[in-house]
């Protein structure tokens, strides 16, 4: 069932996403669990950094140049060789279609974790993340009231850079996610 919203569907899919993640990465995991995240951010975070932290991007700040992104998880083809049949729009119900692409920024400073302890913490709180994604039916479908329908959402990479020394432990990484956003044209 597609579910109708004032907000932009980019826009209340960013607000729910904030919302399953504080859910199942923060409320629902015990205190004293290594990978608890301590916030989620809508947008760029500029405070205290302790702790870990989650920022959700409804565009992705490192931008999507020099193919860094998954194009296979689009769903669908964007150039002529990937699609050598070119669909009349009519056949697709007349629809236009852009793509979101977001992201999750994961970003830390644990001290008294030690840089190797790290990455059990940091794959933890991705699968955490693609599990949130992939399973949560109130990020999609979402419709706004401009009549766009925001659906397809797919996690699809990630990356990032530890750094840290002794027993301190700072990590910056990246979830990627991509959704479809689909709008009949108004003639």
């Amino acid at each position: 069932m597609v579910r109708v919203y004032d907000r932009p569907a980019k826009a209340e899919l960013i607000y729910r996403l904030c919302v399953a993640l504080e859910s199942a990465l923060k409320t629902e995991i015990p205190a004293d669990d290594a990978a608890r995240v301590s916030l989620v951010n809508r947008g760029k975070y500029t405070g205290d950094r302790s702790g870990i932290v989650l920022s959700v991007h409804a565009d992705h700040p490192l931008g999507y140049e020099r193919g860094r992104y998954d194009h296979t998880a689009e769903g669908t083809p964007r150039e002529q060789q990937e699609r050598p049949n070119q669909w009349p729009p009519e056949s697709l119900g007349g629809s236009q279609w852009m793509f979101v692409y977001g992201g999750i920024e994961i970003r830390w400073v644990l001290e008294g974790t030690p840089p190797a302890d790290a990455i059990e913490i940091v794959e933890t709180i991705k699968r955490r993340i693609k599990h949130v994604l992939d399973t949560d039916t109130t990020l999609h479908p979402l419709q706004d009231d401009y009549g766009d329908v925001l659906f397809g959402l797919k996690y699809y990479g990630a990356y990032g850079y530890p750094g840290g020394g002794d027993n301190v432990s700072v990590d910056a990484h990246w979830v990627d996610f991509t959704a479809t956003v689909a709008s009949r044209q108004p003639r």
